[in-house]
């Protein structure tokens, strides 16, 4: 995690909580054993469905449990104390390497629920559902208050790895295919971009010398107009508005909420979220590369390639967008085949 005491205070919390995670797995795990008699996924998809009325509630709080580890991972409400913190005070390259690890969490969710308590589940078919869209909503609200009041440009990327995973937590809670696709999507889109913004945000750090990343204004800095271009770039593709991939993840993903009950109010929170997040990515921009003070300029150089992650990981975003088709194409084909377990469970089952 690197040097330093908010490293070391912060890097802390994260490796007590997981080791907390990963007690409650194991408790989570040997619950669903102890009355299941497997852990192959296909055979406990299988096994859910025939269980006795006794047995039902033993594996409804085992499978809870695991939703609360995931969650864990996932910084999913009220678990998600941990990541701002980690995430904005660790060395750019690790922050972003660790945009992609709150997606597994997501991922397990996908993957273990959606399957044993999927739609051959019986009486338990999807009853985690609901914890994971009014989570995934509260997660969402939450984060978004934290993008509008950070104090560093780190901190406030950080959050919005938090609004990202919720939107993510909200597309799997409304469990549509065309919700998942726009899931897995998105997925893709807020890893690239996310970490990127990480690595230009160290990039900022150097050349603003003692300011470093805090979001006040400072003199005129090196390099100030392509900083502010690469920001501006960033900050419409986390705030998911157009032409950039962002927007069409958040589409796919508001287009499939439709045919649910509570699409509604779906829609409303992630168009409220985003419009705070616009505002508020905007404020910044404006302060730090608009309103500057009259002070002697900031001389600090730092080598060019240091905007070349910055550049490589705002291709990958344009990639997303002129390959948006096929891209979509195979999320939805992908989405179909989780959101149809028949298939994984006749090929992966115990015989």
């Amino acid at each position: 995690h690197g040097n330093g005491r908010e490293r070391t205070k912060f890097g802390l919390h994260y490796v007590v909580i997981n080791l907390i995670g990963s007690s409650l797995f194991l408790f989570a795990v040997g619950t669903l054993y102890g009355i299941l008699g497997t852990l192959n996924i296909a055979d406990m998809a299988i096994k859910v469905s025939t269980l006795s009325p006794e047995n039902m509630g033993v594996v409804a709080a085992g499978g809870l449990l695991l939703l609360l580890v995931f969650g864990l991972k996932a910084a999913m409400f009220p678990l998600y104390f941990w990541l701002p913190g980690a995430y904005s005070t660790t060395s750019a390259p690790i922050a972003a390497l660790f945009a992609i690890m709150t997606k597994v969490g997501v991922y397990a969710i996908i993957r273990v629920h959606g399957v044993i308590f999927g739609a051959k589940a019986g009486a338990l078919s999807y009853y985690h559902l609901p914890w994971v869209l009014g989570l995934g909503l509260i997660t969402l609200i939450l984060g978004t208050f934290g993008v509008m009041s950070s104090k560093r440009l780190k901190e406030q990327i950080a959050y919005l790895v938090l609004t990202s995973i919720a939107t993510l937590l909200i597309a799997v809670g409304i469990n549509t295919p065309s919700a998942l696709s726009g899931a897995l999507y998105y997925m893709i889109h807020s890893t690239v971009i996310a970490g990127g913004f990480f690595l230009f945000a160290d990039t900022l750090s150097h050349l603003r010398g003692e300011y470093e990343d805090k979001i006040v204004r400072t003199p005129i800095f090196r390099n100030i107009i392509l900083c502010g271009g690469v920001y501006f770039l960033y900050a419409i593709a986390m705030a998911g508005m157009p032409p950039l991939s962002g927007f069409f993840g958040k589409m796919m993903i508001l287009s499939g909420s439709m045919s649910s009950s509570l699409g509604w109010l779906v829609f409303g929170v992630v168009l409220l979220s985003s419009l705070g997040i616009i505002v508020s990515l905007t404020m910044v921009g404006s302060k730090v590369f608009y309103h500057t003070n009259s002070e002697r300029p900031l001389l600090k150089r730092a080598p060019f390639y240091l905007f070349y992650p910055s550049f490589y990981f705002l291709a990958l975003g344009l990639i997303l967008v002129i390959f948006a088709n096929p891209v979509s194409t195979f999320t939805n084909e992908t989405a179909d085949m989780i959101y149809d377990v028949s298939t994984y469970i006749s090929t992966v089952e115990v015989r």
